[in-house]
């Protein structure tokens, strides 16, 4: 193998011994795309397509061109999940800012009085509007308020019916959280 064969390293690439001319009949074929012909590429460059056909045979343009379809299929699919994944990314970023907001908000509902330590809901804030950002939170995700933990209003586990709720009812599901968070392991304290 010369240094020249090992230069050639994609099929639609110059190949050795391939004179220049030929090389960009070769380019002028494949950028006609998937409705490339040989009559087609004669015909843009006005030259015969009996040249051309012999430059194909010679030159394998038909493996190559399929080679280079093949080549640009995966980069696009790469290219496509890429992009899939940056935006499942940004999602999952936006979902988390969402849910801090819900948690700060729930965790805005009980106020503890810095000289008693007496923890008392807040009557300023709606139960609801925390619920509300959380179950955004996890519509964004997916979830549609599926697994997330705490009782329901039918008294199951998971956070689909947290709505249901009455406010009381959320601000003593919401106490007992708080004192969870405050416990050592227990979640983010304040």
């Amino acid at each position: 193998m010369s240094a020249t064969d090992r230069l050639v390293s994609q099929p639609w690439d110059r190949q050795p011994g391939e004179t220049a001319k030929a090389f960009a009949a070769f380019r002028r074929f494949l950028e006609l795309g998937a409705t490339r012909s040989l009559s087609k590429a004669a015909k843009a460059a006005s030259r015969s397509v009996g040249l051309y056909k012999r430059w194909s045979r010679q030159w394998g343009w038909v493996e190559r061109a399929a080679a280079w379809d093949g080549g640009q299929a995966r980069e696009a699919d790469r290219a496509r999940q890429q992009l899939r994944q940056q935006l499942m990314e940004r999602v999952v970023h936006d979902a988390d800012q969402l849910r801090r907001l819900a948690m700060a908000k729930l965790g805005s509902l009980i106020v503890k009085d810095p000289v008693t330590g007496q923890v008392s809901p807040d009557p300023s804030v709606t139960p609801r509007d925390a619920v509300a950002v959380y179950r955004l939170h996890l519509d964004l995700l997916g979830m549609k308020g599926e697994g997330a933990a705490g009782p329901t209003a039918d008294g199951e586990a998971g956070g689909s019916h947290l709505s249901g709720l009455s406010d009381e009812e959320l601000r003593s599901y919401l106490e007992v959280l708080q004192e969870r968070a405050g416990e050592p392991g227990g979640g983010e304290g304040r």
